[in-house]
């Protein structure tokens, strides 16, 4: 379930600086960015493809640098950030090196 733009500005409280990392569809944040900063707070969406980035963005957070360069800061720690995932074949299909088996 996806929240709506209510529900995430809601989330944020009284805070006076908001970022929403974003794996998808970001309508909804980019509402909530909207009402927030219709509120008084400074907000942005940082869009992440993964986990392993949300956490990467979050890990290099400051909170005593300004929100811009901390926004900044989040995305280039997101991006530099890679992953991968392994999964069983369904069904035989060809690859660049070698032939993948079903299973």
């Amino acid at each position: 379930m996806v929240p709506d733009a209510t529900a995430i500005a809601g989330a944020a409280g009284d805070s006076s600086s908001v970022v929403l990392l974003v794996a998808g569809e970001s309508g909804a944040a980019q509402e909530a960015v909207t009402t927030l900063r219709g509120n008084g707070a400074t907000a942005a969406v940082l869009p992440v493809r993964s986990p392993v980035q949300a956490l990467a963005a979050v890990a290099v957070h400051d909170p005593e640098v300004d929100f811009a360069d901390a926004v900044v800061a989040m995305a280039e720690a997101a991006a530099a950030t890679r992953c991968g995932e392994i999964r069983r074949s369904a069904e035989a299909a060809p690859d660049q090196r070698r032939a993948v088996q079903a299973g």
